[in-house]
């Protein structure tokens, strides 16, 4: 038996999901993106509006900082996240460059916490954002560590989307590049998600020797060339890996 699906709350969601990725919207704007009766987006954006996930301003909606503080408490009830948060910030002071914490859900890369660069004051995405696997360090070091036949499922399921003329778009190439860093324990990003950014990537293992995060140094292309780049950050970045998973695995 499938699943009951609400279709109001499917409807409450794609209005929120909208204007995040929008920052704000009208009403009519609304109604277009999400394919719904303007009346019924009316009733669904006044009751956000009213338990405070939504600010009506001259006519415009758009989404307040009560969504923080939700992500906020999830991501501060994640032990994993206490103890990589200090160790991004050390990748940081040696390298000068924002240094990102992610986990995979839901077949996607997810953007836990990242700090703020001195070079490249900030990273690929912002915090809490989902991206393709394929297409960046973070997610590729997830496939790189996953069986074929689920890696093949996915891209059955999704794909392989681009973000960039350089996304690696050919399941042949992918697997090719997925042998490539587990040969080399690190996976690279050729502006593949974002062009004029490079990066690197480590997974995290779990003392069971399962892949349970991944963290990553990004920087500008037009800072350092790729050698100049790996040359300099890879090892703050495989210290600062070897320390969370040594924390890990004494519950630190």
């Amino acid at each position: 038996m499938g699943r009951h699906r609400v279709k109001a709350t499917e409807t409450s969601f794609a209005i929120i999901e909208t204007l995040v990725t929008k920052q704000e919207a009208s009403l009519s704007e609304l109604t277009e993106a999400v394919e719904t009766p303007q009346t019924t987006v009316y009733d669904h954006l006044e009751t956000l509006c009213d338990l405070g996930y939504v600010r009506k301003d001259d006519g415009t909606y758009r989404p307040t900082l009560q969504f923080l503080k939700l992500g906020g408490h999830v991501r501060f009830d994640q032990d994993l996240y206490h103890v990589a948060r200090p160790k991004l910030r050390q990748i940081t002071e040696e390298t000068g460059e924002p240094a990102t914490l992610a986990v995979e859900e839901d077949d996607y890369a997810v953007f836990v916490y990242s700090t703020e660069g001195e070079y490249t004051t900030r990273s690929t995405q912002a915090d809490g954002s989902h991206t393709w696997l394929h297409t960046n360090a973070l997610g590729k070091v997830f496939l790189a560590y996953a069986d074929r036949e689920r890696v093949d499922q996915l891209i059955d399921d999704y794909g392989l989307p681009s973000n960039t003329e350089h996304t690696i778009t050919d399941q042949n190439e992918l697997h090719r590049e997925l042998a490539s860093i587990r040969e080399q324990g690190y996976a690279l990003d050729r502006e593949e998600g974002k062009l004029s950014m490079q990066g690197v990537a480590k997974p995290i293992f779990s003392p069971s020797n399962d892949v349970i995060a991944a963290v990553s140094v990004y920087s500008s292309t037009r800072r350092m060339r790729n050698e100049e780049f790996l040359e300099q950050v890879l090892r703050p970045l495989e210290r600062a890996v070897d320390v969370i998973e040594v924390d890990i695995a004494h519950g630190v």
